[in-house]
């Protein structure tokens, strides 16, 4: 057991800083939809719904997908498996890719409506600050796959930034297609 303080590498700290503002953008956003909903007489307003229910789910398994293949990538790297990792990384920015342009649908089904009623601007938000997410997982997971060598450190980065967009993304879908159809 080594004594003495830890030192994280600095993929690391760039993805703690990041991480906590994105969630910190992220989370003042939950909080608007929350709170501009206890004052709108109907959330959402007559005539417009939730963003498509469908394209919520299908995001939640790219989800899955890209966490789950981040988390095989940094068990590879221990392995020595660089063929695997590479491939673990490709696959989970293809499955961001995909989760993003996802979202930016959900962004752009909301914005003509935005003017109108705060329900599909703060909708546009949320889904945006995922997406933005879902683009940085993709550059992280591309420049790892075409790496020369890869450390477990930096497979732990990724895996630990698929692991913030399933937290920002499960309550970004929640409380756009529960809360919106309970209200």
């Amino acid at each position: 057991m080594p004594v003495g303080p830890t030192r994280l590498a600095a993929s690391s700290w760039g993805l703690l800083m990041g991480g906590v503002s994105i969630a910190a953008v992220h989370g003042s956003f939950v909080f608007g939809f929350f709170f501009l909903s206890t004052g709108a007489g109907a959330w959402p307003p007559e005539g417009m719904g939730p963003p498509s229910a469908l394209r919520g789910l299908a995001t939640t398994g790219l989800v899955v997908l890209g966490a789950g293949l981040a988390a095989l990538a940094w068990r590879l790297t221990a392995a020595g498996s660089l063929a695997g990792v590479r491939s673990a990384h490709v696959g989970a920015a293809l499955a961001g890719g995909a989760a993003a342009v996802l979202t930016s649908l959900d962004v752009a089904s909301q914005i003509p409506e935005a003017v109108e009623h705060a329900y599909p601007g703060t909708v546009a938000l949320l889904h945006g600050v995922v997406a933005a997410a879902f683009g940085a997982a993709v550059v992280i997971a591309a420049v790892l796959a075409v790496t020369r060598r890869v450390r477990r450190e930096d497979s732990a980065v990724l895996a630990g930034w698929w692991l913030l967009i399933a937290v920002l993304w499960l309550p970004t879908y929640a409380a756009v297609q529960i809360w919106s159809r309970v209200q």
